[in-house]
């Protein structure tokens, strides 16, 4: 079978011919035999055609003599038509079926009895050999006879077969040209791709720089540039492939279970700093590292147990010097028929330089550049492993966070390269001023963390040695430090806290501790140590729910204005100071000092400045619709981190013209400390706004540090006494030489002036003695609802 496969479908050519040639043959025979089939039905057809025409005919030439009886001109009638080519008889009857005539006249008088009782039209009747015919005689609309034919079949069917031997004649030799045919057309067709596999033998026989050569574009043209392309690729890679051996880049070697060194390349001589005869002489396990001979073994024999058919692995050799050389190994092999190795291949990769960049590459995860201590990563690492481990064995550690202090001061004076040298100094007298079990990291910054282990069992002597420890460590960082040319003295601040691994605090959450009692160590002064106290947690987590009550409060709207009436000397209310309260609960009105400290260092003061603003105006425009009101001027605090936003005038100015107020019933606000910032800056904003209308006063004046030099340039309208010196104006001098002071400048520089804090009348009287003539204060009303005001105001 399989030879007689070969035979015909041996290669695409013969596929080819023996497709093409079946299927020719196919569709000629299956023509051949319709035609046959049409010519058969068509000649049976003629041939019934013929029978019941002459029946017909001679039905209706003897109907007049069989009514007549004129039996010799029937016979005549018969005679004539069974002259026909292939009749076999013609019979006329009468109605009882008696032969009137027959061209066998030994017929005549017998009677057929296979005659129906009647008929309209004539009756074919078809047997292997003959073609019946039986038709009515009809006279008028009477039957008076029967007329029957007969004709051969033989020669129809001789006909047929003639016909059927043609076409298998026709067949054949359409085959035969077919075949002819579809030969020169494959051949015509594939002599393309046999020019591909002609080079393609010959490339496998051993030429490897035979190439195709067809032109064109057709799709066997394409196909051989593709195998062109494909044959110079391989090229290619088999000459990288030689060039790479010959480079020298790797080690290369082939080695035989049983022959030993087959082959060896000149880099894995320099590699092992031996020659090629030397390393012929020795053995694998020789060169390998004892520690990782084992390893190598055992994979190197599950190659040889069929297990595996290679390896990969990273190893060390030992060079001619004793130099341990980390390499990456990878081992192939090739098998015999058996599935034996017959030899094995060997890469071997020096991986020393990779090694080199691992090993820095984990010291910047996990170690500070610049101080080589541990980093924040592998400080949490430790203190995870030492919260486990007191838990474990019951002893208490400590955790000390340090901070230096006025660091910025020092990189702002002497530049980050100073700061530099003072804490690598730092980190030096750390690590010399704790045990060797004992972890010092950096964190970043000027921030410093001391893990002490194993203190002790009992709380309080670990307590008592962790302070000891922070205390050594303070001396040390308290010494003098020769920064370049600089002598420089630098203080830390130092925040401890104990743990037991009982507490199941996260190391997230120690540190949080431990950063907490430094800022309490800061607040006392600075140089100092502090143990962390759960009432400072407490403390920042009212702060931390102070903080989202805010936001929250900012969200819906829990702000109120108060407002406290301002007077002049007659008693007559000239305007108001708009101060802030929040509703934080139905029943717990807070004032500014319990908030406004926190939305300013939490950014929060913005949008609550301009929801001030914004209220303000709106209560302006309802004051300037009514005749009572619209002169009064509604005094507005602006907080610093407000005034110094890029956007804060033009967001003045949208208020303004949102609400359709007059700008000068608006009166901001400032305090001294806003003006140190950036002076210029701030000149230029006032006069931006003044500009339009707006007013401006100095709020809490004398308290500050403000120069006459800048007052000067200042565009406000009023300076504001601070209530400290007006508490105690009655009884002390020098609050009275201060207050003239200011009021006597003011009056200098065309300011007006206003004291605030006034609760009683002597007071008052005193204010007014010295050239003070607008108030606010007790005396007169406390800060209270718009409702309230307008009834003081309809009062007044």
């Amino acid at each position: 079978m399989k030879k007689l496969w070969q035979l015909f479908f041996g290669n695409l050519r013969k596929q080819l011919i023996l497709g093409m040639t079946l299927i020719v043959a196919l569709m000629m025979a299956t023509f051949i035999w319709d035609m046959t089939r049409r010519q058969e039905i068509a000649e049976i057809e003629q041939n019934a055609l013929q029978a019941t025409a002459l029946s017909h005919s001679l039905a209706t030439s003897s109907a007049v003599w069989v009514l007549s009886r004129d039996y010799s001109g029937l016979q005549e009638i018969v005679q004539s038509t069974s002259a026909y080519p292939a009749v076999l008889y013609a019979i006329v009857l009468d109605l009882g079926g008696q032969i009137l005539a027959h061209n066998d006249k030994s017929k005549i008088g017998m009677y057929l009895s296979d005659l129906p009782s009647s008929s309209a039209a004539p009756e074919l009747r078809q047997t292997v050999g003959t073609i019946d015919v039986l038709s009515p005689i009809i006279l008028g609309k009477k039957q008076v006879g029967w007329v029957r034919i007969g004709l051969d079949r033989k020669p129809f069917k001789a006909r047929l077969i003639e016909i059927k031997r043609n076409g298998l004649l026709y067949i054949l030799v359409s085959i035969g040209i077919s075949a002819v045919l579809v030969t020169l057309a494959s051949r015509f067709l594939t002599r393309r791709l046999y020019a591909i596999q002609k080079v393609a033998d010959a490339v496998q026989s051993g030429r490897p720089d035979v190439r195709v050569e067809l032109s064109g574009n057709d799709e066997a043209a394409k196909l051989a540039r593709q195998f062109n392309e494909m044959l110079d690729s391989l090229n290619q890679r088999e000459q990288q492939l030689r060039s790479f051996y010959e480079l020298n880049l790797v080690g290369l070697t082939i080695i035989s279970p049983e022959k030993g060194w087959i082959r060896i390349n000149d880099c894995l001589c320099r590699m092992l700093e031996y020659s090629e005869s030397e390393l012929r002489d020795m053995t694998w396990a020789q060169l390998t590292h004892p520690d990782d001979l084992a390893a190598d073994e055992a994979q190197f024999n599950r190659m040889l147990a069929n297990e595996i058919d290679g390896y990969s692995l990273e190893k060390r050799f030992v060079s001619r010097s004793g130099k341990s050389i980390p390499v990456q190994l990878v081992v192939g092999c090739v098998r015999k028929p058996d599935r034996s190795v017959d030899y094995v291949t060997a890469m071997v990769q020096d991986i020393t330089e990779r090694k080199h960049f691992e090993s820095e590459i984990r010291n910047l995860a996990f170690y500070d550049p610049l101080t080589n201590l541990p980093n924040r990563r592998m400080l949490s690492d430790r203190l995870k492993q030492a919260i486990l481990s007191c838990a474990r064995n019951g002893k208490v550690a400590a955790l000390l966070f340090l901070d230096l202090d006025n660091f910025k001061a020092l990189n702002d004076t002497l530049g980050h390269a100073t700061g530099d040298l003072l804490l690598q100094q730092v980190a030096q007298r750390l690590s010399a001023a704790v045990r060797e079990c004992d972890t010092v990291a950096r964190l970043g910054g000027d921030e410093f963390v001391v893990m002490l282990e194993n203190l002790s069992a009992y709380p309080m002597e670990a307590i008592k040695h962790a302070q000891l420890i922070a205390n050594k460590i303070i001396t040390a960082l308290n010494q003098s430090y020769q920064l370049g040319q600089h002598t420089y003295n630098n203080t830390p601040s130092i925040g401890l806290v104990l743990f037991d691994g009982s507490e199941q605090l996260s190391h997230d959450d120690l540190l949080k501790q431990a950063d907490i009692a430094m800022y309490q160590a800061k607040k006392a002064g600075r140089n100092s140590i502090r143990c962390f106290d759960p009432r400072m947690q407490e403390s920042i987590n009212n702060r931390v729910a102070l903080e989202a009550d805010l936001q929250h409060a900012i969200d819906t709207g829990q702000f109120i204005l108060h407002y406290q009436s301002q007077l002049d000397h007659c008693g007559n209310i000239i305007g108001a100071e708009a101060l802030i309260r929040w509703q934080r609960a139905p029943q717990r009105l807070l004032l500014p000092s319990e908030f406004i400290e926190l939305a300013e260092e939490t950014g929060l003061i913005l949008p609550i400045g301009q929801w001030v603003i914004d209220t303000a105006c709106r209560v302006i425009m309802s004051w300037q619709h009514c005749e009572s009101k619209k002169h009064l001027v509604l005094s507005v605090n602006v907080s610093a981190k407000q005034f110094q936003q890029t956007e804060f005038v033009s967001a003045v100015k949208a208020a303004v013209k949102k609400h359709g107020i007059d700008p000068e019933r608006l009166k901001l606000e400032l305090t001294e400390s806003m003006l140190l910032s950036d002076i210029d800056e701030t000149i230029a904003k006032m006069k931006a706004l003044r500009e339009i209308g707006v007013r401006f006063s100095l709020d809490d004046f004398g308290t500050g540090f403000s120069s006459l030099q800048y007052l000067k340039r200042l565009p406000l309208d009023q300076l504001k006494i601070d209530k400290s010196f007006v508490r105690d104006i009655a009884e002390d001098a020098s609050d009275r030489t201060i207050i003239r002071t200011i009021i006597a400048m003011a009056h200098t520089l065309k300011l007006d002036v206003i004291a605030e804090g006034v609760e009683t009348e002597m007071q008052r009287q005193l204010l007014i003695d010295y050239g003070c003539n607008h108030f606010q204060g007790y005396l007169f009303s406390k800060p209270q609802p718009i409702e309230q005001f307008d009834a003081q105001l309809q009062k007044n």
